[in-house]
């Protein structure tokens, strides 16, 4: 195999294969905190929202919006365009397990700017069967994890969504938010004031030890 060229990839509308270089390491040295393997693996990207690349990891189906010049991307193999519809077919049918619905629509997004959009629907409405499955299993007052809705009309699965998410169950440190979500420090502290002042959080940062205690509007 050639060795990677370190420059970021051209982005495309429509989604193409790509091999980024997936890093797991104890510290957050890459965009992806927390990859779905170690090294290459075939993928689809494509041009994501607010200047970001999208990869869709057919494997584990997971979609991460990150930085198009960041080390996984600039690591990466260009692949042959014959493999991209290879990897869409294997996308035919929606897969479960994969999470909370907002998961589905991303998945679904990236299927649509392939041209399949028969494809997209059928995993959207996978997606909001599983969301009514997971309501119907909570217990009376309950609130399912990903129900496709948060406190104060956050949307489950954005990045907004994934910070309230990490810091809502728990008392969790930003260093440790960023390598799990794959985003800046500066991000992760942009969503939190975002919270708080478009939705109604309440949060306190403990700069002595990092930690962040976030909490939902009443």
């Amino acid at each position: 195999m050639a060795p990677p060229d370190c420059v970021p990839p051209i982005l495309t509308e429509r989604p193409r294969a790509f091999s980024p270089y997936w890093i797991r390491a104890d510290k957050p040295v890459a965009a992806v905190g927390d990859p779905p393997c170690s090294g290459v693996q075939v993928a689809l990207l494509m041009q994501g929202p607010r200047g970001l690349a999208r990869v869709l990891d057919h494997v584990t189906c997971k979609v991460y919006d990150i930085p198009p010049d960041c080390t996984e991307l600039r690591a990466g193999y260009e692949m042959p365009d014959s493999l991209t519809g290879k990897i869409l077919d294997k996308l035919s049918e929606p897969r479960p397990g994969l999470g909370g619905e907002a998961d589905y629509e991303l998945v679904a997004a990236v299927l649509v700017a392939a041209g399949r959009p028969e494809t997209a629907q059928a995993w959207r409405d996978f997606g909001r069967a599983a969301r009514v499955a997971a309501v119907a299993s909570c217990e009376p007052g309950e609130r399912p994890k990903s129900s496709g809705g948060l406190p104060g009309g956050v949307t489950a699965g954005s990045r907004l969504g994934q910070v309230v998410e990490f810091f809502l169950d728990k008392r969790g440190t930003v260093t440790e938010a960023c390598r799990q979500l794959g985003m800046e420090r500066n991000g992760v502290l942009s969503h939190l004031w975002g919270a708080a002042k478009k939705h109604g959080y309440a949060y306190k940062l403990d700069k002595a030890t990092d930690s962040c205690e976030l909490v939902p509007p009443s």
